[in-house]
């Protein structure tokens, strides 16, 4: 999980509850580290992190312009979901991600999802337009 703010923190408490091995890891050591520990997670720096192996990586930083880390090291069955959604598409991670063929789910198929799940809770309907 690379972010741990508000959002950071609800996926990887997501994850963990599904049972997932989650690793927090920040730019900012502190509050990286804090947000582990309330979480009861381990924490590792952005500084050289290098996400490697079978592994869903969620991003929930403000970086969209370039990458927040390598993805080199991640197995071709690896997948990518970013929650920053920039107005101008794809963020830079998820270009990245589907140029090595890595699943992906970018910010504005998760902010969809929000959307539909939001009207859903609010009307108890479905959201027109939505299958």
């Amino acid at each position: 999980m690379v972010g741990c703010g508000g959002a950071g923190r609800a996926a990887a408490v997501a994850l963990r509850d599904a049972g997932a091995d989650v690793t927090m890891v920040n730019r900012t050591e502190t509050r990286g580290r804090l947000a582990a520990e309330l979480l009861g997670l381990p924490f590792a720096p952005l500084d050289g992190f290098r996400p490697a192996g079978p592994a869903l990586v969620v991003h929930a930083t403000t970086v969209h312009k370039g990458l927040p880390f390598a993805l080199d090291d991640l197995d071709d069955g690896a997948a990518v979901l970013d929650m920053v959604c920039p107005a101008d598409g794809p963020s830079a991670l998820v270009t990245a991600a589907r140029r090595r063929g890595l699943r992906t789910v970018d910010g504005h198929q998760v902010l969809a999802e929000e959307s539909e799940q939001q009207f859903r809770l609010m009307t108890g309907r479905t959201m027109p337009g939505v299958n």
